[in-house]
């Protein structure tokens, strides 16, 4: 074995380095990536070798020159950028949204940090998060209406340093750039935690932080001009039951790794759900796929999950006439409809929450 555990390899076809902390079976190690302390790759001996080695080039017929030029780093993925398909009808304002980031085993080691504007204007934006004088993540960037973009990454150990966020903000309007709103927040564990919430934008629950909620310029007798961050301070606090518009509503997580791996839809055909149902009734047939619908749907609920999808086929429709008039009924449904689906034909309900 050339790798005995603890050494320090790079991948060859990637130029990524790690460490190995596992010997396996068949000739293969496990490594753990110095980009991601969270996940560990499974590999052959012979695809790595040793980090602090200079990693090997490849013969080029095409002479010494480009025979020379090093192996290309693996590329960082794009910063995400989602827009909403719809405007939204009771806009929040600008917010600052964490959403969790589960490693293999379930556990919550980091958050994903977003920029939300659910309102209709466009932003210059400038935002930073800070512990001391370390930096975690700097934007400065272009805000369009509905839409959220990804900031950078919060570690959840770092919330025990009562990070600082750093904002500055301009609405762009038709007759220019209004005046920059500047404010400091300080985050603290125990207002983070409190702050799970489901967002439209992001169909996700989040831990939010709503920035600004308001963007006119304060008047002369509210505030001197010069305290800017004090008017938008007092402002943000009177407006802190804003948690409860109906944008967005309480979110209880019960286990972040059962959301993560709930699956959407539910293939109600008898035959799925019981065995012997040969012998049933056709009462009893429709009696057991209702039980198992409305579970689906009470745990759909229960999870955050903004929408699913009810399979019960086309056949004589008696099936579906029954979920449709249980829909009915259940006060946390939206709304639901039975249309034509690419991949279920009109054999499935669309249900929204």
């Amino acid at each position: 074995m050339l790798f005995p555990i603890g050494t320090k390899v790079r991948f060859r076809f990637t130029g990524e380095t790690g460490q190995v902390v596992s010997l396996l079976n068949d000739g293969m190690l496990l490594v753990r990536l110095d980009s991601d302390r969270s996940l560990d790759i499974p590999t052959f001996e012979e695809d790595l070798q040793d980090a602090t080695e200079r990693p090997a080039v490849a013969a080029n017929p095409y002479g010494p020159k480009q025979a020379k030029t090093p192996l290309k780093q693996a590329e960082k993925p794009p910063r995400r950028d989602i827009r909403a398909t719809h405007p939204i009808d009771t806009p929040k304002g600008l917010q600052l949204c964490f959403e969790a980031m589960p490693a293999r085993d379930g556990a919550i080691t980091r958050y994903t940090a977003w920029l939300l504007n659910d309102t209709a204007a466009d932003f210059l934006i400038d935002i930073g998060m800070y512990i001391g004088e370390e930096k975690l993540f700097h934007t400065e960037d272009f805000s369009h209406a509905c839409s959220a973009i990804e900031l950078g990454e919060l570690l959840a150990d770092d919330l025990n340093d009562h990070p600082e966020v750093d904002v500055q903000v301009q609405r762009m309007t038709t007759a220019g750039t209004d005046a920059a709103l500047k404010l400091v927040l300080k985050i603290k564990p125990k207002s983070f935690f409190n702050r799970l919430l489901h967002v439209p934008i992001l169909q996700m629950p989040v831990h939010q932080f709503v920035l600004f909620d308001r963007f006119d310029t304060p008047d002369a007798d509210e505030a001197p001009k010069d305290d800017l961050k004090a008017y938008t301070k007092q402002k943000l606090g009177n407006n802190a039951a804003a948690q409860t518009n109906s944008n967005s509503r309480p979110f209880k997580l019960y286990s972040l790794e059962e959301y993560a791996t709930f699956v959407p839809e539910i293939d109600l055909h008898i035959e799925n759900l019981t065995e012997g149902w040969q012998r049933m009734s056709s009462a009893d047939i429709l009696r057991i796929q209702l039980q198992h619908c409305q579970r689906f749907l009470d745990k759909a609920i229960r999870l955050g999950v903004p929408s699913v999808f009810l399979i019960h086929g086309v056949g004589e429709g008696k099936l579906r006439d029954a979920i449709a008039d249980a829909l009915r009924h259940n006060p946390q449904v939206k709304k639901f409809k039975n249309q034509f689906h690419q991949k279920f034909g009109f054999g499935a309900t669309e249900v929204w929450f």
